[in-house]
């Protein structure tokens, strides 16, 4: 067993003990925000909030980009119908304004008819606006040479045979001849390939 002597000098000493810790808590300052915040995030609850918006943030993040995907893709492929419908709409222009012979009713067709072409969506517009739209969805680099290709198709508004006409009746040489010039220097794009000289 202890004697009283052992255990008042044990008492004394966690006295002691106890009053030193007490006076270095005091002299502690207290803690920063900085630390307040770091000490919580290491808590379950802090993780558990932290995982949480790190999931939350990946899964929202990867919904923007799907998004961004999805509708670049749409982009991309109106840009291929248009360039489809205007190529093959240009090369049966140009193919026709090659015949020996072209009919008033094929001369405006082939200028501002829409009753060819690929896809049904563009069967009730004209080739200029179809340009003109193209010329809205292209890149900023391109955009030039499709704004001269739709100036191209205004130089052929001239042409057209407004006055009735008698449609089996030919189109003079001289008129099929200056709209086969401006579709070669004024329309015809390198992105469409017309021409087969």
């Amino acid at each position: 067993m202890i004697s009283d002597e052992e255990k008042q000098r044990i008492w004394e000493q966690e006295s002691y003990r106890f009053e030193v810790r007490r006076q270095l808590e005091a002299e502690k300052p207290a803690p920063t925000l900085r630390r307040k915040l770091w000490t919580f995030l290491n808590s379950p609850v802090g993780i558990w909030i932290l995982a949480t918006l790190l999931v939350g943030g990946v899964s929202w993040g990867y919904i923007k980009w799907e998004a961004a995907r999805s509708e670049r893709d749409a982009f991309r492929s109106v840009i291929v119908k248009l360039d489809a419908e205007i190529e093959s709409r240009l090369r049966y222009a140009y193919d026709m304004l090659s015949r020996e012979t072209v009919r008033n009713s094929d001369f405006n067709n082939v200028l501002y008819g829409s009753t060819m072409g690929i896809f049904e969506e563009f069967k009730s517009r004209d080739t200029r606006s179809l340009i003109l739209e193209l010329g809205h969805l292209v890149p900023q680099s391109e955009r030039t040479a499709v704004k001269h290709a739709a100036r191209g198709m205004d130089k052929l508004i001239p042409l057209r045979i407004d006055v009735p006409y008698d449609i089996g009746s030919p189109v003079d040489t001289e008129t099929v001849q200056r709209a086969r010039a401006i579709l070669k220097s004024r329309v015809v794009m390198s992105r469409w390939s017309v021409l087969n000289e």
